[in-house]
């Protein structure tokens, strides 16, 4: 079976969630450029090696970004990003933005762009695709944290089981709701659920106490909560604080901790494969060392998450293959 990229896009990361999803628990938990500018140098001990045979046919280092990647995508972003990189690698940079995640990765495969920032799913994908990228490094917050979990919050009694939750009505975050609609799609799947695709059952806030609230009130039976740790315990401390703020002093529904993903990295900044040793070792250190040389290039290529970037490798995200040909087979109207 011949799967588009966009269609296996589209797939990529509710799969990938039937690897990483934690089991339930029913009563516990056009593309445009920038013009590089003078740059004060990095640290020496990011400069460039001597040998120069890579840089020669390199040429022009791009870099991918998808428009929207960053809140602050101004020209000035960009050719901060582009002169961080040129003064470290000793070849001119040039970013190029995509209005859209296939783009990127069409361009990537095709060996037009040497580096690009991407999501996890994005990412996922693109390595389901062609093994034509490696993950270099993944952003962090301030406090060191390299991904989420996502924690179905709710009564037992209203949703006793992930494969019961088809009826149900289910609070998200609007900014997170490409994540809740796949991680918890793909949990439903491995607990024995029947997905098209086409339910209906998100209701969409704007803040968890808000989701907490129409809890409360009867509106939903539960909503998604995202939660940058990996720590099991850590998320459970949150509930409490939902509990109160939505109850407002009045005993009322009870909100628990139905069920929890595994631990998801944040997506990762990911070069080529075939790009010189010298020059990923260049990117990497240079990665790791922006939010001190660069702090406004970090913030564009990191989402803004104010911790320095970690070294990963694919080793850090789901191999979701084996799971979308399942799904594809057993769902072949999905789309």
């Amino acid at each position: 079976m011949h799967l588009s990229l966009s269609y296996i896009y589209r797939m990529a990361f509710v799969y990938g969630a039937v690897l990483a999803a934690g089991a339930f628990a029913a009563h516990a938990q056009d593309n445009s450029s920038v013009a590089v500018a003078p740059q004060a140098a990095l640290p020496a001990q990011i400069a460039a090696p001597q040998n120069t045979d890579w840089r020669n046919e390199i040429g022009t280092f791009k870099i991918g970004l998808v428009r929207g990647w960053s809140s602050d995508m101004s020209r000035l972003a960009l050719t901060r990003v582009e002169n961080v990189f040129s003064k470290a690698l000793g070849i001119p940079v040039k970013v190029v933005v995509f209005e859209r995640f296939t783009s990127l990765m069409d361009a990537q495969a095709d060996g037009r762009i040497d580096l690009a920032a991407y999501s996890a799913r994005a990412f996922a994908t693109l390595r389901l695709m062609c093994e034509c990228v490696d993950a270099l490094a993944t952003p962090a917050t301030s406090s060191g944290q390299t991904g989420q979990i996502a924690i179905l919050a709710g009564d037992s009694a209203r949703i006793p089981s992930l494969a019961k939750i088809g009826s149900s009505k289910l609070g998200r975050i609007a900014a997170s709701s490409i994540a809740s609609d796949d991680m918890l799609r793909g949990a439903m799947i491995i607990n024995g659920k029947t997905v098209s695709g086409k339910e209906r059952f998100w209701v969409d806030f704007p803040d968890y106490v808000s989701a907490a609230k129409a809890y409360q009130a009867g509106q939903i039976d539960g909503f998604v909560i995202h939660t940058a740790t990996s720590f099991d315990g850590a998320a459970d401390a949150f509930l409490p604080e939902l509990n109160s703020a939505s109850q407002a002093g009045t005993v009322k529904r009870n909100i628990e901790s139905l069920w929890r993903s595994s631990f998801w990295l944040y997506g990762p900044i990911a070069a080529r494969t075939n790009l010189a040793g010298d020059a990923k070792m260049i990117v990497l250190r240079t990665l790791e060392q922006m939010d001190v040389a660069e702090p406004l290039a970090h913030a564009t290529l990191s989402e803004g998450l104010g911790g320095a970037f970690q070294k990963t490798d694919i080793a850090g995200f789901p191999n979701v293959a084996a799971s979308i040909r399942l799904l594809v087979s057993q769902n072949a109207n999905w789309r």
